[in-house]
C-alpha cells in the first residue's frame, strides 16, 4: 500500500513539473515608431530557434497588443506588417514563465522607385447625350474585318 501511494505521488509531481511548461507566455505591443500609434493587426509569430519552425501565431489587437502561449523556451519572435520591416527578437527572457516585451517599434519600410509608368487606354464604348459610339481601333477581333464584321461583333 505504502509503495502504490509513493507511486501515485511521484506520478503527480511528474505530470505537474511537466503542466508548469506549458504556461509559458510572450506578450508585448507593438508601436509604429515614426509616430508612436499602436500598429494593429500587425503579425506576430513565435518560431523555434533551431530550425526556424513556426510554433504560433496571432495579429496584434487595435490597441497593439499581443500574447502568445507556448511550451518551448528556446523561440524567438518575428513581428511584421504591411509597409513596416519585419522585426526578429531573440533570444526571450522568461521570468516566472513570462516574457513581457514591453512596447516593440517597428519602423517603416521606404523603397525608392526608380520609374513609373502610367497607361492608359481609351474605352471602347463611349455614351454622348444622343448616340453611343463604339471604338474598334485596338480590338483584335476586328483586325482585317469589313465593316459590317465589325459591327456584327459591336455589343
Amino acid at each position: 500500500m505504502r509503495h502504490a501511494f509513493l507511486l501515485f505521488v511521484s506520478l503527480f509531481l511528474c505530470f505537474a513539473a511537466v503542466a508548469q511548461n506549458k504556461d509559458l507566455e510572450v506578450k508585448g505591443v507593438v508601436m509604429d515608431k515614426t509616430t508612436n500609434q499602436p500598429a494593429a493587426y500587425a503579425n506576430v509569430v513565435l518560431k523555434k530557434m533551431a530550425d526556424d519552425a513556426f510554433v504560433i501565431g496571432a495579429i496584434t489587437n487595435p490597441d497593439g497588443s499581443f500574447s502568445l502561449k507556448t511550451d518551448l523556451k528556446k523561440v524567438y519572435l518575428e513581428v511584421s506588417f504591411l509597409g513596416y520591416e519585419t522585426l526578429l527578437i531573440s533570444p526571450l527572457s522568461f521570468t516566472n514563465n513570462i516574457a513581457d516585451l514591453g512596447q516593440v517599434f517597428i519602423s517603416e519600410d521606404t523603397q525608392t522607385l526608380s520609374e513609373v509608368v502610367v497607361q492608359a487606354e481609351r474605352s471602347q464604348t463611349e455614351f454622348k447625350l444622343d448616340k453611343r459610339v463604339f471604338n474598334v481601333g485596338k480590338d483584335l477581333s476586328t483586325t482585317g474585318a469589313s465593316a459590317l464584321e465589325v459591327l456584327n461583333n459591336v455589343p
